[in-house]
């Protein structure tokens, strides 16, 4: 509840690449609460490969390995979620952290 005083909650979905940059991270650190929708690869490959408009799901291997790079970084937000299952499996596990 401490991570949402800061006013009225809000929910932000960010892209794999904003969370990367440490100023951005400041930011989010000051501003509210991050949470990792961890998936596997397989999964987010699944979900983003046919979408022509993500340049950099256009292969495979490239994608792994940029996200295989990134998740370090990802490991450093407030909170990991599981997010392989439907929405309302995720929306529940976010939920259930007790944030509000």
């Amino acid at each position: 509840m401490q991570f949402v005083r800061r006013g009225r909650p809000r929910v932000v979905a960010l892209g794999g690449g904003a969370f990367v940059p440490e100023r951005n991270r400041g930011i989010l650190a000051t501003a509210g609460v991050s949470i990792w929708l961890e998936c596997s690869p397989e999964v987010l490959w699944g979900r983003v490969s046919h979408e022509g408009h993500r340049p950099l799901a256009r292969d495979q291997q490239a994608f792994q390995l940029l996200l295989s790079e990134r998740q370090p970084t990802y490991s450093l937000a407030d909170f990991r979620v599981a997010a392989e299952t439907g929405t309302e499996e995720t929306v529940s596990a976010i939920l259930a952290l007790g944030l509000l």
